[in-house]
């Protein structure tokens, strides 16, 4: 099992600033979840490039993970632009 995950979700209930919410967590050795970062922005664009700017995530994701996690930012903003639930596959 993979210890390192990013939860993605929206923001669709505030009228004013809708919102991708990334979240990178991790289980201890313990079995205990803490969040190693958090990210929130308005457009995928600035999303991935708060990622990019972040080596320590990138350094730590296989090139298999960093695509999955583009598309799913991606489609998250579709959904955000759509006012449509997203659900992370």
């Amino acid at each position: 099992m993979d210890t390192n995950f990013f939860l993605i979700s929206l923001d669709l209930k505030s009228s004013k600033d809708h919102n991708i919410y990334l979240k990178y967590e991790n289980f201890n050795v313990n079995n205990q979840l803490y969040t190693i970062c958090c990210m929130k922005q308005y457009s995928s664009h600035l999303i991935l490039d708060l990622l990019q700017a972040n080596l320590y995530l990138l350094e730590s994701l296989s090139k298999t993970h960093c695509i999955y996690v583009a598309q799913e930012i991606i489609k998250a903003e579709i959904c955000l632009l759509s006012q449509q639930i997203y659900i992370q596959s």
